[in-house]
């Protein structure tokens, strides 16, 4: 898989990608490892959480201050969570 470094402007680091030449798997991969590697180097990989939502399968970069952000959506699945635990917290009080 050819790799080539794209740059995009004086305000926007440089990254990897695919030759142009490559077919839209080699491009997916290519975009992928770029990704990876460009995460890596700038020390955000640790940043990148899996949400844990149990029926949610999203990957997402956590940009909170303390490293704390447990849903790759507070409005999907972070809301879907806090409501199950309230219905179960409603149920044990009735």
């Amino acid at each position: 898989m050819p790799l080539i470094v794209e740059f995009g402007g004086p305000e926007t680091p440089p990254r990897l990608g695919a030759y142009s030449a490559a077919g839209l798997a080699e491009r997916a991969l290519a975009d992928a490892a770029g990704c990876y590697l460009t995460a890596a180097a700038s020390g955000e990989w640790s940043r990148v959480k899996s949400c844990a939502a149990p029926d949610c399968r999203w990957a997402y970069l956590d940009s909170s201050r303390n490293r704390s952000r447990r849903w790759c959506d507070m409005a999907e699945c972070g809301n879907r969570a806090k409501n199950r635990a309230w219905r179960q917290r409603q149920a044990v009080g009735d």
